[in-house]
């Protein structure tokens, strides 16, 4: 299984604008990060991500209040080996981070040593997808057993036909 992340995109970002938040150590780049925000906001489902967005409030520099689009999106899954009802699980569990989003956008981030960064990695997005997301870690459990009864059956598969092989070359 590919690493799995979590990105948030928030209008929200004090003057900035659209910013974007991922878990530690994702392996993209902020266009990446971008381009998958893009298709999430339009699809909450593709081959490889589950998202969940919110309509908030996005405050201008000039006092101006308009609504953006606030996204949460885990991505790297495998989503058509996930049941729909694991799909639901997760998409609602995505959901149950917002006030938390809300909390870490409105008083933890300090957007004015943030700058001009387009993408921040926080700590915090990691320990939500480590720590809330219960769904995610029911699938990957699932899908890590998997993996080792295909093994172990591969594995006697081979013995048993060395075993087969050998005894065919017996006289």
């Amino acid at each position: 299984m590919k690493k799995i992340f979590l990105i948030a995109e928030t209008p929200r970002a004090g003057n900035l604008g659209h910013r974007f938040l991922v878990s530690p150590q994702t392996p993209c780049q902020p266009a990446q990060i971008a381009a998958y925000c893009e298709q999430a906001s339009k699809q909450a489902t593709g081959k490889n991500y589950l998202a969940a967005s919110q309509t908030v409030e996005q405050h201008m520099a000039n006092g101006s209040i308009r609504q953006g689009k606030e996204l949460l999106i885990l991505h790297g899954l495998q989503t058509e080996k996930m049941t729909e009802q694991e799909r639901a699980n997760l998409a609602r569990e995505l959901k149950s981070l917002f006030p938390l989003l809300q909390e870490l956008v409105r008083k933890e981030i300090t957007w004015q040593k943030a700058d001009q960064q387009l993408c921040l990695e926080l700590q915090e997005l990691g320990d939500w997808k480590r720590e809330k997301l219960s769904a995610l870690a029911l699938f990957c459990n699932r899908q890590r057993k998997r993996k080792r009864i295909f093994g172990l059956v591969a594995g006697i598969s081979v013995f048993l036909g060395a075993a087969f092989f050998l005894a065919l070359q017996t006289p």
